[in-house]
């Protein structure tokens, strides 16, 4: 079976009420490519959510403060298997919110951050810094000439203005459901 063929039969599985066995779905890339390159694996509606996110350019990540007032964040992300994975500083609000509360929201958005699809809900963390190369090989693959350029403005900028490189921390995102309230 053709990867296109794959994913319209996972699309047809979904809409006809499978998405609760477990199901794996795999999802290319590349429209005409013969090779998958990420496979959502578990119950469907976390594969549904994967499927539903894997083409979009960013996300709009949700994290809570410790007053449950919620803060979005539109992020760069990659799909590895059944979770979302991006990175941020080590030192930003989403991060330091991600630490002291795990739970948080993803959709689909724009680069400005205005969703366009459902929201799910779901848990991240901050993964340890031996899986850096791995979240970073899947970034760069994604995002390509915009990664490899924001790479070298960002040195440029550091060099001019004699700033030390910022830690970053990698993230691990993964779906828990569709927002109670998105459901139809």
């Amino acid at each position: 079976m053709k990867a296109s063929e794959l994913r319209v039969a996972s699309y047809a599985l979904f809409r006809r009420g499978a998405a609760a066995s477990a199901v794996t779905v795999a999802l290319c890339p590349r429209r005409d490519s013969g090779q998958c390159g990420v496979e959502a694996r578990g119950s469907g509606v976390e594969a549904e959510g994967i499927e539903a996110l894997w083409r979009e350019k960013y996300i709009s990540l949700t994290t809570f403060r410790r007053n449950a007032e919620g803060v979005s964040t539109p992020i760069w992300f990659a799909v590895e298997g059944d979770r979302l994975v991006a990175f941020t500083g080590a030192q930003t609000g989403k991060a330091k919110r991600i630490r002291a509360n795990p739970r948080a929201t993803v959709a689909a958005c724009t680069f400005r951050g205005k969703v366009k699809g459902p929201v799910w809900n779901a848990t991240a963390r901050i993964l340890p810094d031996t899986d850096r190369d791995a979240v970073m090989a899947l970034i760069r693959r994604k995002y390509r000439v915009t990664k490899t350029l924001l790479d070298g403005a960002v040195g440029v900028i550091r060099l001019v203005a004699r700033r030390p490189q910022t830690h970053s921390v990698y993230l691990e995102i993964r779906l828990n459901g569709p927002k109670e309230d998105e459901r139809t």
